[in-house]
């Protein structure tokens, strides 16, 4: 079953469309801005791992909600740290059987009445019972029941929250909940969409026991991941949830482009390890869909790469005249007549036609002010609305392409932007893929590119979906 199959769209429906300083990386907002924080442990974050990673088995986990209440390792069964990696989440790894970290209790952690609990984790195997924390019976713990692969929010010896059956394993969730007095105060979130099915309303009580990260307090224990854990001393707002909720989506994306078959090309502008730089110029943008693809400046003209602002998010900027970089042809970009493009792009003002990709027969991508259109080497495919996007926008561009002209889509931010179509294919070549001109640089773009990501398929309408509404979460564009 896909993680996001369903209710991925929801996510959009329910999150708050940042705001312009509330960017790709979640830098500009932190947990610490709403009140009440008093645990937040961050995998993302290495300085919070000891031993500093990569160093073995982790003894302790920083907390960064400015109370101390650090996560120790006090025996010798300790998780392992998991780094990040292209399509991995960083995580600390627990194995089922024996490992946990201890949070000491402290009095911010004794928040009687009320709380709210985010946590980024993934459950590899949902065979056992097992807890992802406990307090104790009287404060609260969330636990994975195999019965009915379900989550139970357990607290105040009658408190009991269930999430709907038959949940997924081994994919990263996010599972939110919220608990105080009221009935309304109680909630049950995964991925943003609300789970909630069945609760038993009984008071949660102060006491003076210790968090157990990863298992109960001798038992129950965690076979998964845990990437992200908060927690707040009282019941937050909505609008609060969809603030922590959206942060953690960004900063542990639950959706990579790595997760459907057929990638053949993933450039990514916030990350900017993949991105070679020369006297300000860019000369290499790594490829990380697996095929070592990389985009090369194989001239002096070469694009610019723009760092993040507060007001500009990331990407590789064209200048609309000889900027162009060259992914050298290879066996995986040769994707016949069958294709998937999604272009996370800001287009400045143009007079005339662009090109943003270029392949030949296998494919030409081109901007004539406000009209997106593809072409094979001879016929025009599919064309846009006019117009279909705005300029000096930050926008989410859709090009799907099958055999015979079949399963053609042009679509703008999740919406329908296909106006013209014509029953012919791509064909199969060995052409280089130009990104920003043609191959002779004299049509080139003007604008700025953040993340292109190309399949060699046509996806379903579902996968459009997941790739649509992840890069809408990362990038802040509503769809």
């Amino acid at each position: 079953m896909s993680l996001i199959n369903t209710p991925i769209i929801q996510i959009i429906k329910q999150i708050i469309t940042p705001t312009i300083g509330d960017v790709p990386s979640g830098v500009f907002f932190q947990p610490t801005d709403i009140e009440g924080l008093v645990l937040w442990l961050d995998a993302v974050d290495t300085s919070t791992i000891t031993p500093t990673p990569p160093g073995g088995l982790v003894t302790q986990w920083d907390d960064k909600s400015g109370n101390i209440n650090n996560a120790t390792a006090t025996g010798t069964e300790r998780p392992t740290y998991i780094p990040i990696a292209d399509g991995v989440n960083p995580s600390l790894s627990f194995d089922g059987i024996a490992n946990f970290l201890t949070v000491a209790d402290a009095a911010s952690l004794d928040w009687n009445t009320t709380v709210s609990v985010f946590m980024v984790h993934r459950i590899v195997d949902g065979g056992a019972n097992q807890d992802l924390f406990r307090k104790s019976s009287t404060a609260g713990e969330i636990q994975w029941v195999t019965a009915d692969d379900r989550y139970n929010f357990r607290g105040g010896g009658s408190t009991s929250v269930n999430s709907n059956t038959s949940q997924t394993v081994n994919i990263d969730r996010l599972i939110t909940v919220t608990k105080g007095v009221l009935d309304s105060t109680i909630r049950m979130r995964l991925d943003g969409v609300d789970e909630l099915n069945t609760f038993v309303n009984g008071a949660l009580a102060d006491n003076s026991a210790p968090i157990t990260v990863g298992s109960g307090p001798s038992s129950l224990f965690l076979d998964g991941n845990i990437s992200a854990f908060l927690i707040y001393d009282r019941v937050l707002t909505i609008g609060e949830i969809d603030q922590v909720e959206n942060y953690l989506f960004k900063r542990y994306p639950l959706f990579f482009p790595t997760d459907l078959s057929g990638l053949v090309l993933w450039l990514d502008a916030t990350d900017v390890g993949s991105v070679t730089e020369s006297g300000g110029l860019v000369t290499q943008w790594d490829d990380k869909s697996g095929n070592n693809n990389d985009a090369v400046a194989t001239g002096t003209e070469r694009p610019t790469y723009i760092t993040e602002t507060p007001s500009v998010i990331p990407s590789v900027s064209f200048d609309g005249g000889d900027n162009l970089l060259t992914i050298t042809d290879a066996a995986s970009l040769d994707w016949g007549n069958t294709v998937s493009i999604f272009v996370v792009f800001r287009p400045f003002s143009a007079s005339g036609t662009e090109n943003v990709l270029n392949k030949i027969s296998g494919g030409q991508l081109r901007r004539n002010s406000r009209t997106l259109s593809l072409l094979n080497a001879t016929n025009l495919l599919i064309t846009s609305n006019d117009p279909a996007f705005n300029n000096d926008t930050n926008s989410i561009l859709t090009v799907t392409q099958g055999a015979g002209g079949g399963d053609q889509r042009m679509r703008i931010n999740g919406a329908d932007e296909l106006v013209f179509s014509t029953a012919s294919s791509l064909s199969d070549n060995t052409d280089d893929l130009i990104i920003g001109n043609l191959v002779a640089g004299n049509a080139g773009f003007n604008g700025g590119i953040s993340e292109l990501i190309i399949y060699d398929r046509v996806l379903t309408n579902s996968e459009v979906d997941q790739v649509e509404t992840a890069l809408a979460v990362k990038y802040g564009i509503t769809i």
